[in-house]
């Protein structure tokens, strides 16, 4: 005002981990009570079975419940939600040039990109397309621009790839993609009730590696609707991403963050390959036992990585 310094508004938020953000003396919206309540995939499997329900329909009747909205109104979000990760995808892929911050790393997507329609096979020119898009929506977020968190905004490339390419590679229809959604928020959600999203309390298994687990569910459901295989691709994704740091360069989340989400992203898709072809009866592990593990493994870790950038990539490379 001319000159004069005076606040005339303000409010003060926290950043409490996982992708989530409350504000001071905030008190959370009134929710409506699930109408499957569960706490592990086998439970949830318990039920589908003596309820003979489908996952995303009994997913879809929880959250009705639980927002007091309509199954057409929460389709239309999750349609919302998935547009706006294409949008981080296609921004990602036509912005070039140094992104913000000292390490002055320089943006892969749009080189990757263009050069994914160079590649003489076919197998290859999809894997590129598919990292391209991971690292498009990750450094829109290294850049400050919207992304979806997923699980939280430092792993918001992996489903955002996945996403990106059911609809825009496998032609998969509107209807499947939201099903598949509907499959991966179970899994988010499993995970962050027994273990953690959260790299400052497991590390980058919980960030990156439940993305990708998400991301495989996602497509194994799309594809086939079928609960088992959506299981075993979630389970496979997160399996091998287990003891994964966070060891960020500089403290921001651009080194080794960026990259990883594509590396996300091709064990997302490569995990639900595997559980669509294995025999699903077979599998050994299921994701419950890959959630404990992770948050196990998350207690054991050393401090230094787990997101303090006191260790790791964190100390070999500098500034």
């Amino acid at each position: 005002l001319r000159g004069q310094k005076r606040v005339l508004f303000e409010k003060e938020y926290y950043s409490v981990g996982g992708g989530f953000l409350q504000r001071k003396a905030w008190n959370p919206p009134a929710r409506g009570v699930p109408v499957y309540s569960y706490k592990t995939a086998a439970e949830l499997k318990k039920i589908m079975d003596a309820q003979n329900l489908p996952l995303h329909e009994l997913i879809m009747e929880n959250e009705t419940a639980i927002t007091g909205m309509s199954g057409h109104r929460i389709r239309e979000d999750i349609i919302r939600i998935i547009m706006a990760m294409e949008s981080a995808v296609e921004g990602g892929i036509e912005r070039e040039g140094v992104l913000p911050g000292p390490l002055g790393l320089h943006r892969k997507a749009s080189v990757l990109f263009r050069n994914a329609k160079k590649q003489s096979k076919i197998a290859d020119r999809f894997l590129v397309y598919l990292s391209a898009y991971a690292f498009a929506a990750a450094e829109e977020n290294a850049a400050g621009h919207r992304v979806v968190t997923a699980p939280t905004c430092g792993a918001a490339g992996v489903m955002a790839s996945i996403v990106y390419t059911m609809k825009h590679h496998l032609r998969l229809p509107i209807d499947d993609i939201v099903r598949g959604f509907l499959a991966a928020t179970v899994v988010g959600f499993l995970a962050k009730k027994n273990a953690s999203v959260a790299g400052a309390e497991v590390g980058c298994q919980g960030e990156v590696g439940v993305a990708s687990s998400m991301g495989a569910a996602m497509l194994a459901y799309a594809r086939t609707s079928r609960f088992e295989i959506m299981e075993n691709a979630a389970e496979t994704a997160l399996e091998h991403h287990l003891g994964m740091t966070c060891d960020p360069v500089g403290g921001y989340v651009q080194i080794p963050c960026i990259e990883r989400n594509a590396m996300g992203a091709v064990k997302a898709y490569t995990a639900a390959l595997i559980a669509s072809a294995e025999t699903a009866e077979f599998h050994m592990v299921g994701l419950d036992k890959a959630i404990t593990a992770m948050a196990e493994t998350g207690r054991d870790m050393n401090e230094k990585y787990r997101e303090t950038s006191r260790g790791g990539l964190a100390l070999l490379v500098r500034c």
